[in-house]
């Protein structure tokens, strides 16, 4: 390899290294905010949040949908009166 390549090469290098620290401290920052928000230590306590959270939501959801449909009722029978 030329000089030239070799500091090419050295200069992405020190870039991509930059870029590491960025990113690694952003990720501190993240776990940080999940630990004071929702008291997630690791991405698998967070994976397991979500999974909950999921479920939570489909079974509102369901019962939503269920009050839905009855208020519809409700309201059929009043306008049929």
């Amino acid at each position: 390899m030329k000089k030239e390549e070799l500091l090419e090469l050295k200069s992405e290098i020190e870039e991509t290294s930059g870029e590491i620290t960025k990113l690694e401290a952003r990720k501190l920052l993240l776990m940080e905010q999940l630990e004071k928000d929702w008291k997630i230590k690791t991405v698998a306590d967070g994976l397991a949040k979500i999974q909950i959270m999921e479920k939570s939501i489909e079974t509102l959801d369901g019962k939503i949908e269920k009050a839905s449909l009855k208020l519809d009722e409700q309201l059929d029978e009043v306008n049929a009166a």
